[in-house]
């Protein structure tokens, strides 16, 4: 990754960034995506990433 020491903060700051639209997007799509499993498999998979 960049920045692995100093930027620290500002790289989770992003990752937090990139995942809060993901998310946003991933609501978005909820409503027309008519596989609903493979949308909550997405989110399960979005979800542990992030505690990683």
């Amino acid at each position: 990754m960049l920045g692995a020491g100093s930027l620290g903060k500002e790289s989770e700051f992003f990752h937090s960034l990139v995942i809060d639209l993901t998310f946003k997007k991933l609501d978005d799509l909820r409503s027309s995506w008519s596989n609903q499993n493979m949308l909550d498999g997405w989110i399960a998979i979005a979800l542990a990433n992030r505690q990683q």
